[in-house]
């Protein structure tokens, strides 16, 4: 009840500042939907709405905003506008456009703050706040699960808010590991025994059930992009079966009859789900990202004024490069 109340005059304090101020619009919506604090209050389809309306909301500020500038047409927004393209078509064109719809539905989501974000983020002062609502809406999750971790003996498992994208642990761990440089630059600017068992368990990976089922998933996810090598499999490939359900031991498949299976692999998912031109684009926005924070750095070092890019250049190098890494493992 304590949630409910305090998420309330939050969320009513925000949305009341959104009619103020455009971006503020922007920071809301962020917040709902990485953070998803509405799941921690209460369970209720009433949830959904004050999340579509912080978007539309954005929505508006974005296209009505006056001065609104286009982002620059550089390689990072070509390569965007092409992963967008390929992510709706894939779910267009999907083998089974019911079962992709959920991770549909989230990636469009992501793609619209992304591209919101690359409109309206152009001050330091608009880049601070976008930070500090990533870094305050991750590392919730991170102090307060870590928390409960500790209070059960290390028993727990910590996870994020349910039905979003830090639900599952792992994903909730890589968004951790990324946050940090983060936080780390926000600070600078303005001993878990369950899990080392877990890396016990993959002392040898040959005789590991877990680590060989993703084997499994990745050799069908590279079968199914091989396949479908334009447009994919249709958005997600967490449905094996309806590829080819000869690739996967015969226990998961009698375990999940349901065909939800993990990729635990963000680019042989989006290779399988979305085919290699999105697969392309996908690569090429990392590697321009990073590219791009070691020139940030290496421009703005020494000149009065700009210290604090030239820091959040390199910090934002390190966590995309932890993200890239992290994504070999993990689903999107």
């Amino acid at each position: 009840m304590i949630k409910t109340g305090l998420f309330l005059l939050v969320s009513t304090a925000a949305f009341f500042l959104c009619f103020r101020a455009g971006y503020i619009s922007l920071l809301t919506w962020e917040w709902l939907s990485v953070m998803k604090p509405q799941a921690e209050a209460w369970e209720s389809s009433l949830i959904n709405y004050q999340n579509m309306f912080a978007g539309l909301l954005t929505a508006i500020a974005v296209f009505a905003a006056k001065g609104r500038k286009a982002p620059p047409l550089n390689i990072f927004v070509i390569l965007f506008f092409i992963f967008s393209i390929f992510i709706v078509l894939s779910q267009i064109f999907s083998l089974n456009s019911t079962l992709s719809a959920f991770k549909f539905n989230l990636a469009a989501e992501m793609l619209f703050l992304t591209f919101a974000i690359l409109l309206m983020s152009n001050t330091k002062l608009k880049i601070q706040a976008l930070l500090w609502v990533f870094v305050i809406s991750v590392g919730y999750y991170g102090v307060t699960r870590g928390l409960m971790s500790i209070a059960s003996g290390g028993r727990s498992s910590i996870r994020g808010a349910a039905n979003s994208i830090l639900q599952d642990n792992n994903q909730l761990a890589m968004a951790l590991a990324s946050m940090a440089p983060l936080a780390l630059y926000l600070f600078r600017t303005s001993a878990d025994a369950k899990w080392f068992s877990r890396m016990q368990t993959i002392e040898n990976a040959s005789q590991d059930n877990s680590f060989m089922t993703r084997v499994k998933a990745w050799d069908v996810a590279y079968h199914m992009g091989l396949k479908y090598p334009v447009l994919g499999a249709g958005g997600t490939i967490q449905y094996y079966p309806l590829y080819n359900s000869a690739f996967i031991a015969e226990e998961v498949v009698e375990k999940r009859r349901n065909g939800l299976l993990a990729t635990h692999n963000a680019y042989l998912e989006i290779l399988a789900g979305n085919g290699f031109i999105a697969f392309g684009a996908f690569l090429g926005m990392i590697g321009t990202a990073i590219m791009w924070c070691s020139k940030i750095n290496k421009v703005t070092q020494n000149i009065p004024g700009l210290l604090w890019a030239a820091e959040l250049g390199t910090m934002l190098q390190i966590s995309l490069v932890v993200y890239a890494i992290g994504s070999m493992a993990l689903s999107t």
